[in-house]
């Protein structure tokens, strides 16, 4: 079965019932342990300049359903196209990055916003008015489609309340007592900078931008950081309605600089914003105070609420700015110093709209090396090509989930084998620049859709060795309705080695009535959800991040590779379910296809505890499968989830290998 590879759907949810070993026990199993060995895993971001543009009409009020082409963009002087457009109000509606579920519980997209108090660095006569601030903001402007989260900093963070839609919840933690107070200090502030770049991950892992508001006093720096120059205060005047141009400084040296500057990279790739709020006002005893966490605010795109009494207005005026706004994506052309900042402008010919934008971004990748051009036009004429290229040898399994019954998004897991690429040395490190193509081809031979990425793998020279043994665990997404795909994906290395894999692709149609199903995933291997984020719906995380289920991420396989007596941990979604049944009557009826065509039934599975709701017309389902005693080979794994009040099915289909347990090495025979 290694060439009659049909692949499906895998979407999977946070907040499953039940607990995750009841379900797949503890993996890595052995056949997860063999299929994973010394596989190296990539996360991939899509590689899009992104700009945040504020409109606002004559009255001062935000305008609302604005399309690309009411927009125009330049950088450094030259028009970009804008290739996307995502619009952030709020007001409920459907998502503008055109997500439509399958019903009223269709995600929103609101405003994400993590407060944190600085419990070292508020006085204590200031602590209830720091608190009773972030309450009522909270009251205010904390609609149904936002998400919060609270934390609180000691000498550690705390995580309060991780992010939810509950407001009662976010309220109850934001009125917990505070922390003793420990008057701040250089070592304290340090600290506080590491316990952000802690949370950073978690955050850039949600879609959009997330808001930072930290509630802090006093925060001094002796360190190269007291180098900064004197940032003016900003008050109420200033705050409402206007994005202050990020400031690039000069600064000393120590460990505090470089965790700052770390710091806040990693806030900018990750689309992640600072403000600040001194809760003192204008009793605030030293408006010297603070500067470097204003610093880290304004370079971050945002500001600080100080020099005021009236924080309500000062919140208020940024809860317009966090909530109605529109993201336009763009393609840098720009070629420049890594990591360097390109003037950006932002027009409109509708009369009587004003804009309002950051006027610098930084360019979010290395500009590439002088073959790049070279390598790319390679990599184009493989894509092209109908032979398949094993010098970089690759494979993939493509999985799919609907965004909607006339959408579905593509997750495509590949594994890429690194023993005959060029590497070379850069910055003390050794390796290369992956340059990675994939295509989906229509019936009619056109691009459906497709995705680019230059990758940059980089290890210590002693390394080498074992990094060429293993392979490279890569994903990214494509956009696909349903129908007949032709899927390929090509890899290319400096040195002009290529590697390339081609499968078929089919997405179902979605049906006119009864259920309709998911693929079967199975777990190669799992790890834990970030407690910040644990709660939130899958919909609101990006669309790197690893499938979820039950609290924790999984790792789907690409080889489906099993061992002859052990088990098969699988993951699989249900659409389409019936809104007055509850519980759901759903029974699962497994059975495993060999090549003859013969079937190998296990015992009808009761779902009515083991399916957990996404929402009202979706659930989520996992199961560990005994294998049957089967003879090693490739086997169909074909599930049937059955309404018991209606008698409708939805099938759901994988391949799977079986293979004898091998003690200390990989078993051979895995499907390509």
């Amino acid at each position: 079965m290694r060439n009659r590879i049909r692949l499906f759907l895998l979407f999977m949810c946070l907040g499953l019932a039940g607990s995750w070993n009841d379900v797949f026990g503890q993996i890595p199993s052995e056949a997860s342990e063999a299929r994973s060995e010394g596989a190296v895993r990539f996360r991939v971001h899509v590689d899009l300049t992104t700009v945040q543009v504020m409109a606002f009409d004559k009255k001062g009020e935000p305008v609302s359903n604005l399309a690309k082409e009411d927009f125009q963009l330049f950088e450094d002087g030259e028009r970009r196209e804008i290739l996307s457009l995502d619009e952030v109000n709020a007001q409920p509606a459907n998502s503008a990055l055109g997500i439509n579920l399958t019903d009223e519980s269709a995600l929103s997209r609101g405003k994400t916003v993590l407060i944190v108090f600085d419990d070292t660095a508020i006085r204590s006569e200031y602590i209830q008015t720091a608190r009773k601030s972030a309450a009522d903001f909270i009251r205010r402007n904390m609609r149904s489609q936002d998400v919060f989260a609270v934390a609180a900093f000691g000498m550690t963070m705390q995580i309060l309340q991780n992010f939810t839609g509950d407001k009662e919840a976010v309220l109850e933690a934001v009125e917990s007592p505070a922390g003793a107070n420990a008057g701040g200090g250089p070592i304290y502030f340090e600290n506080l900078l590491r316990e952000f770049a802690g949370i950073i991950p978690s955050l850039g892992r949600i879609r959009g931008q997330k808001t930072v508001l930290v509630y802090a006093q006093d925060a001094l720096s002796t360190g190269g950081l007291s180098q900064l120059p004197e940032l003016s205060s900003i008050g109420i005047g200033d705050v409402i309605g206007r994005r202050p141009v990020a400031m690039r400084t000069s600064r000393g040296s120590g460990t505090q600089e470089s965790t700052y500057k770390n710091l806040l990279e990693a806030a900018r790739k990750a689309n992640v914003v600072f403000y600040t709020v001194d809760p003192g006002g204008l009793n605030r005893p030293d408006p010297s105070m603070a500067i470097s966490l204003r610093s880290l605010a304004t370079e971050s795109g945002g500001y600080s609420i100080l020099d005021t009494n009236a924080l309500d207005s000062g919140l208020d005026g940024l809860d317009r700015q966090i909530s109605n706004y529109y993201i336009l994506g763009y393609q840098s052309g720009a070629k420049g110093k890594e990591g360097g900042y390109h003037k950006v402008s932002v027009r409109t010919k509708l009369k009587g709209i004003s804009l309002q934008y950051g006027e610098e971004v930084q360019e979010p990748r290395s500009a590439g090396n002088p073959d790049s051009d070279k390598q790319e036009k390679a990599v184009r004429d493989a894509l092209a090509s109908p032979v398949e290229l094993d010098q970089l040898p690759v494979r993939f399994r493509p999985l799919y989930f609907y965004d909607s019954p006339q959408m579905a998004r593509v997750m495509v897991a590949a594994r890429i084998q690194l023993a005959k690429a060029r590497f070379r040395k850069r910055k003390g490190q050794y390796g290369a620049d992956l340059n990675i193509m994939g295509a989906a081809y229509a019936a009619d031979g056109n691009v459906a859709a497709r995705f680019s990425e230059s990758l940059p793998v980089y290890f210590p020279r002693e390394k080498e060795e074992e990094f060429r043994s293993k392979e490279m665990a890569y994903r990214n997404f494509l956009r696909l309705r349903p129908g007949k795909y032709r899927l390929k994906m090509v890899v290319a290395d400096e040195g002009g080695n290529l590697g390339s894999r081609e499968q078929e692709l089919d997405i179902p149609p979605w049906p006119a009535h009864g259920l309709a199903g998911s693929s079967i995933a199975i777990a190669e291997q799992v790890s834990g959800i970030p407690e910040l984020i644990r709660d939130l719906q899958s919909q609101l995380l990006s669309e790197d991040d690893p499938l979820i289920y039950a609290g924790m991420q999984v790792e789907p396989g690409v080889n489906n590779l099993v061992f002859r007596g052990g088990t098969v941990p699988v993951v699989f979604h249900v659409y389409n379910l019936r809104q007055a049944t509850d519980p759901w009557d759903l029974t699962a009826k497994v059975r495993f296809v060999d090549e003859k065509g013969r079937e190998h039934p296990l015992n009808p599975i009761s779902l009515k505890d083991k399916a957990s709701v996404l929402n009202k017309r979706e659930a989520v389902v996992g199961l560990r499968l005994s294998l049957p005693q089967l003879a090693d080979g490739g086997y169909g794994l074909v599930i049937d989830i059955c309404d018991g009040s209606s008698a409708e099915c939805a099938r759901l289909h994988t391949d799977v290998e079986i293979a004898e347990t091998v003690t200390g090495g990989r078993p051979g025979g895995g499907s390509n």
